[in-house]
């Protein structure tokens, strides 16, 4: 994403005041803005393609996440996730068979259609069979 160094050691990007010491250096000067959405207290700055610095959202970074928060978070929804797995797990054990599909009826009629049997009478075949 483009933006412009402005006059305060800082650029204006996305409706946010990112600010750095660097950028004094390059004020009037297009740059180029990469960030995470995730993280949006920080981003970092390129000109001409090449890195000049991180610059920093005063009111925005303290929004940031611990990364033992993250973990919690992380292993409250695993918890959960096992948990609905084994829900869903016992129902499966509950449902009855389904007999729709016959892998052997196939090869039966596969078979009898190869060796150059017409399909009526395969299906002969099958249901005396069956």
């Amino acid at each position: 994403m483009q933006a412009t160094a402005d006059f305060d050691n800082g650029i204006r990007f996305a409706s946010t005041r990112y600010i750095s010491p660097v950028l004094a250096a390059y004020v009037g000067e297009d740059v180029t803005v990469r960030y995470d959405p995730r993280d949006l207290g920080e981003v970092r700055v390129f000109h001409d393609n090449t890195f000049l610095c991180r610059a920093i959202a005063p009111e925005r970074s303290s929004e940031t996440v611990s990364f033992t928060d993250l973990q919690a978070a992380r292993n409250q929804q695993r918890r959960a996730l096992k948990q609905q797995l084994r829900e869903l797990t016992t129902h499966v054990g509950s449902l009855p068979e389904d007999t729709r599909h016959r892998p052997e009826v196939a090869a039966m009629v596969l078979d009898g259609l190869m060796r150059g049997e017409s399909l009526p009478a395969v299906w002969k075949k099958l249901e005396e069979n069956l």
